[in-house]
């Protein structure tokens, strides 16, 4: 979860719904005795159902717009004209690593509905794409 918000640049606000969703996942905060505070064994941690929790708590801090957690303000390049660009940019933003270009273009074509990736990308297109994120171009007015 905090790879996703350092790596978004997204301002965060904890709250009680994060501490629920925490709980889901196995890290019950401030629950776990000293001197041996949480489990630190795979399995207390690795079960389908914490896996799941985690997937979600991603997944909903990225896309639900009621989550009242993060909001973030994807801001892009200008010098990122077309969709595969952007989609690198954000890849490799996020991987922290590169990707191989068939990759690359697998994952544009999926994301824009196998649109031609090397046309240029709109404001308008990246809203479309995902109209839960705000994508913001600098040279937007």
């Amino acid at each position: 979860m905090t790879s996703i918000l350092r790596v978004t640049e997204a301002d965060f606000t904890p709250n009680q719904s994060l501490t629920a969703q925490m709980n889901q996942m196995g890290y019950l905060h401030y629950h776990w005795p000293t001197p041996t505070g949480h489990p630190d064994r795979a399995e207390y941690w690795l079960s389908s159902n914490t896996l799941l929790a985690r997937w979600n708590l991603a997944f909903g801090l990225l896309n639900n717009p009621q989550n009242k957690l993060a909001s973030f303000d994807f801001k892009t390049s200008p010098e990122l004209k077309t969709i595969k660009e952007v989609v690198k940019y954000w890849t490799e933003k996020i991987l922290q690593r590169t990707k191989p270009d068939e990759y690359i273009e697998a994952l544009a074509r999926s994301l824009w509905n196998g649109k031609d990736t090397s046309s240029s990308v709109t404001s308008i297109d990246l809203e479309k794409t995902n109209s839960r994120a705000y994508w913001h171009f600098d040279d937007d007015p």
